[in-house]
Order: C-alpha cells, then structure tokens, then sequence
C-alpha cells in the first residue's frame, strides 16, 4: 500500500495536471513550441538585447524545448512554468496574482510570451 506522503504528491499531481487542463481549456491557451528564430524574434520585440539571445534561447530549449505550456511538479510541491519554467516558489502564485513577478503562474502558460519575459 503506498505511503500516505506518495499519494498525497499523487493526488496533488493529478489535480495540478486537471487544473492546467482546464484552465488551457476554458482561456483558449493553445500550445506553441516556438523554433530558435521565433524565439529571437520575440526576444527583440521585447527589448532584450542581441547580444543576450544565445543565453535566452539556450535557456528556454534546456528548461521546457521551447514549449510555452509545459509545466513541471516539483518535489517542493512548486511547480515551474511555460517557455522559461517560471518557478511558483519565488516568482509566481498558483491560482492568485504573486511572487516577485506580481504574476499568476498560470498566465506564463499561453504562447504570448511578452510577460514571461518581462518576468
């Protein structure tokens, strides 16, 4: 029988993946794997230098292949999110607007990504 710790984190999995499921479903958030040219775009009409393109890119297909909804449950029961897997300990909150990006974890999951950046 598994440890009641194991199906806590479970359980807790299996709602994170309902809740971004739905909240993908309902917001019209549509998935974008963006190519490296896309993404330096995307970087230059946010104001990021080109001279910081290589870091940015290298970043976002290390963190998530460059896929703006990926989202990954960690074992300090935060969870990272989007294109640059924005961690919810620090930068956001699930569910409510927080963290040092003042941002709900949620809204770095869609393919706009001026406010990833921006984070």
């Amino acid at each position: 029988m598994p440890s009641t710790t194991n199906l806590n984190r479970t359980l807790a999995t299996l709602l994170l993946v309902v809740l971004v499921t739905a909240t993908s479903l309902f917001t019209g958030t549509s998935a974008k794997v963006f190519t490296k040219c896309e993404l330096a775009k995307e970087l230059g009409k946010n104001g990021i230098s080109r001279t910081f393109y290589g870091h940015w890119i290298c970043l976002a297909n290390a963190e998530s292949g460059l896929n703006t909804t990926k989202v990954t449950k960690l074992a300090n029961m935060s969870a990272s999110y989007g294109i640059f897997q924005i961690n919810s300990k620090e930068w956001c909150r699930e569910g409510r607007k927080g963290g040092k990006c003042n941002m709900k974890c949620e809204d770095f999951i869609n393919d706009n990504i001026t406010d990833d950046i921006e984070c």
